[in-house]
């Protein structure tokens, strides 16, 4: 009897593993569809097809379709998920998408999948990237990329017609005042018909300089602009605009009718400080030479470049949380890897980063944007940051440029508000973003 007992008993255990191993097989064989939400360009958007066709043959499961969102990104993502049509994985910016979804909850922790994962994990990233997305010990990216504005572009045609040297990578800013003098040109009539620099970013000084914006990036409680060291870098830069005349105004570029990067591919720009998206559209250009450097430091040796890192989220809501991560870890890898052969960003994947500075794609001299990692400042990790900057701050940093106001009427006119509102931010959440 008692051995009749175990016989049923061995046979009832093989019933429910067969049964677990037929249940396992099927969920393997299903098709399994995927969402993922992008708003790169048209290049970024053909490479990501080509990535995820190969994703695709690696995983015939799974079926992986695209949300292409060029504008108002993450609002329009915030309103998906509401709605419960939101993607399963997502690519995510530091400056202005992150904060919001940590807030509110809506990110996967990554920490467990990179942990068992054998083929990626936490040390392969930059650690300040890493640290960037952790927070409260969850980390919620795959890194991708660094977008920094560290980066000064120069036509090599207008330096060689004004027997300028190149500028190289230790030079600071009265090097930079020299040449852009120089490269600066008139026309007949006295108006200036090029131009030897312009900023992308109004803080590319202030931050060379040692400057800081506010005290806290993850919990800021005071506006640092009016720090001896920020509003240093912000006289350099109206002193471009209105004493040196070596840089136009906002109002002057309005009226010119072009933005920088389109005056500098139109050859009335010398100098033009932004970032490496420019490479693939600058490349694309018929007889066009032009050549980079790293921006320069200040005169006290200060370096500090404006930074923001992207990564790939994986949403709370995502139905097959183990196959997103599959996918976002694949695009961090894979597509990353494309977007950077076509100049689109600089790796956040060590490892990829130096196969990436040896590579053949210009920049040549990708070496020197190392840096921009390790002297990187990105923007507070605040969702009411951007709208912070739109209300409270760039009005009077108009006006700042402009020649309207100087830089301690800017800094006391803009750190009252900026604190107050801190102020009540904290009030409202207690620490205060997150």
């Amino acid at each position: 009897m008692r051995n009749l007992l175990r016989q049923k008993f061995f046979i009832f255990l093989l019933a429910i593993i067969t049964l677990s191993s037929c249940s396992q097989e099927r969920i393997k064989s299903r098709t399994i569809e995927l969402k993922t939400s992008t708003w790169g360009n048209y290049k970024e958007l053909k490479i990501l097809n080509e990535s995820l066709m190969e994703f695709e043959k690696r995983y015939p499961n799974i079926k992986v379709s695209i949300d292409h969102i060029p504008q108002n990104y993450i609002d329009k993502v915030l309103t998906e998920i509401a709605g419960g049509v939101g993607p399963d994985v997502m690519w995510i910016q530091s400056n202005g998408g992150f904060a919001p979804l940590v807030r509110k909850g809506l990110l996967l922790d990554l920490s467990p999948y990179f942990a068992k994962d054998k083929e990626i994990g936490l040390g392969d990233f930059f650690p300040e990237i890493i640290d960037y997305f952790t927070v409260r010990g969850e980390t919620y990216c795959v890194p991708t990329g660094v977008g920094s504005i560290a980066l000064v572009f120069y036509n090599k045609r207008l330096f060689d017609e004004a027997e300028v040297s190149y500028p190289d990578d230790d030079w600071d800013w009265n090097d930079l005042l020299d040449k852009a003098k120089k490269l600066t040109l008139m026309d007949k009539e006295g108006k200036t018909k090029q131009y030897g620099f312009i900023t992308e970013s109004n803080r590319s000084f202030p931050f060379s300089n040692g400057g800081r914006v506010v005290d806290d990036m993850e919990n800021p409680t005071k506006c640092l602009e009016g720090e001896k060291e920020f509003k240093e870098g912000l006289q350099f830069l109206v002193d471009l605009i209105h004493k040196y005349k070596v840089s136009p105004s906002i109002s002057v570029k309005e009226r010119i009718g072009m933005d920088a990067r389109q005056m500098f591919m139109s050859g009335r720009l010398a100098m033009y400080n932004s970032g490496l998206w420019n490479v693939s559209i600058f490349e694309e250009m018929k007889d066009f030479d032009w050549d980079v450097t790293i921006f320069p430091r200040s005169p006290h040796g200060g370096k500090g470049f404006l930074i923001d890192y992207g990564g790939m989220g994986v949403l709370k809501t995502t139905k097959y949380p183990a196959e997103a991560w599959e996918l976002a870890k694949w695009l961090a890898t894979d597509w990353q890897r494309r977007v950077t052969e076509i100049g689109g960003g600089q790796p956040a994947n060590k490892k990829m980063h130096e196969q990436w500075i040896k590579s053949i794609f210009k920049p040549k001299n990708k070496d020197m944007l190392i840096e921009t990692v390790k002297y990187g400042v990105s923007a507070p990790i605040l969702p009411e940051w951007p709208e912070i900057e739109v209300t409270l701050i760039n009005p009077s940093l108009y006006l700042l440029l402009e020649g309207k106001i100087s830089v301690d009427e800017y800094a006391d006119r803009v750190i009252p508000k900026v604190n107050e509102a801190f102020k009540e931010l904290k009030n409202k959440y207690g620490l205060l973003q997150l």
